[in-house]
């Protein structure tokens, strides 16, 4: 089933200079749900940006349809915005913070009457495994049964137990970043041994993924002025 979600998506897919092969952020997608996203990859392999850029397009293809971000680094905003999201923090713990602002999300859109798409962008901060599989379970019963304005459910995650959770629904799963084996098999078998020189490198792979993105955007922008890239 194709509609204006699943035709965003597969653009994003279809950009060879963000995430093709040779792109910033590598990814590949594996087909599913028409409604329901798992965005997973790595550490610094470009989750998040996949998402962003999908935000732009769904404005594109659907300027009506709202965007619903819940991220924890909302948690570094202050006033009003975030104290409607995430309440009194002063007692509670990172993970207790991170479900309620999920529960509160998904409560949220099953009362909305407008056409909207929800993004839990790293969701499972803070929570143990045995807790990300328990909002997993929360997740799981939202997305079963999603409202008919939820034009799209996007989790980015690289918890195991909560993605777990959400694969016998068969959603459509993109990976991110340097590794991309299908969902299921890294979910048998786990995130590929690294070692202390890979942690170390870690910072210089981000900054190597934002000056490729950067050098792409830029490059896109001088196109639509008219002129030509800077070799």
């Amino acid at each position: 089933m194709t509609n204006a979600f699943t035709q965003v998506i597969q653009s994003c897919i279809d950009d060879a200079e963000f995430f093709g092969p040779q792109g910033a952020c590598p990814a590949s997608i594996e087909p599913g749900h028409p409604r329901l996203l798992v965005i997973s990859g790595e550490n610094a392999g470009g989750k998040s940006f996949f998402a962003k850029v999908m935000r732009s397009r769904m404005r594109e293809a659907l300027p009506h349809c709202e965007w619903i971000p819940i991220s924890m680094t909302t948690r570094t905003s202050s006033g009003m915005h975030r104290a409607f999201m995430f309440g009194d923090e002063s007692t509670s713990s990172t993970g207790q913070t991170s479900f309620r602002a999920v529960r509160g999300a998904l409560t949220t859109c099953r009362g909305r009457d407008t056409p909207h798409v929800l993004l839990l962008d790293e969701p499972d901060i803070g929570l143990s495994e045995g807790y990300q599989g328990a909002l997993g379970e929360m997740v799981e019963e939202f997305a079963s049964n999603l409202p008919e304005t939820t034009q799209g459910l996007v989790v980015v995650s690289h918890a195991r137990p909560l993605i777990g959770k959400l694969m016998h629904l068969d959603p459509t799963c993109v990976r991110v970043g340097d590794d991309l084996r299908p969902t299921r098999e890294w979910l048998k078998n786990g995130d590929l041994p690294r070692s202390i020189a890979d942690i170390e490198a870690l910072r210089d792979k981000a900054l190597a993924r934002f000056r490729a993105i950067h050098a792409a955007v830029e490059s896109r922008k001088l196109e639509k002025a008219g002129q030509a890239p800077k070799p």
